[in-house]
Parts: C-alpha cells; structure tokens; sequence
C-alpha cells in the first residue's frame, strides 16, 4: 500500500461471477480463485524501477537493461 513500506508481490481473490459465466461455466455451481506472482514488482526492488508502467509500455531502450540468464 502506497506510503506504508509494504509492497503486494503475490496478488490472489475470487473469479468474478460474470468471468465463469463468459467461459460458460455456471457460477451457482463453481467458483474460482485466481493469484499471480507479481515478478515485475520484485524486478522493481531489486533494479529499483519507480513505475510499474514501465514493464509493459515495450520500450526497448528501457527493457534493454533485463537481459536473460539461461
């Protein structure tokens, strides 16, 4: 949360009804839960990126810097 220190890598909650709905799954029956790890944000600390945004305007100049090490 903004000004706190705290920062949310592992974000999670309940599939919105109407998403079940639109994958024809009936909803009075199932329910979904979704999560997602979150690895731009710890690419955030650890390269100490100010703007989330940044990750997914498809800059090259700055995604240039993330090289990959297979």
């Amino acid at each position: 949360t903004k000004g706190t220190g705290w920062l949310e890598i592992m974000g999670c909650g309940m599939v919105d009804p109407n998403v079940l709905k639109n994958c024809d799954i009936n909803p009075e029956e199932y329910s979904g839960f979704a999560f997602g790890m979150g690895i731009e944000r710890i690419a955030m600390l650890l390269y100490q990126v100010s703007d989330i945004r940044l990750f997914f305007e498809n800059d090259i100049r700055f995604l240039k810097q993330f090289k990959a090490t297979f």
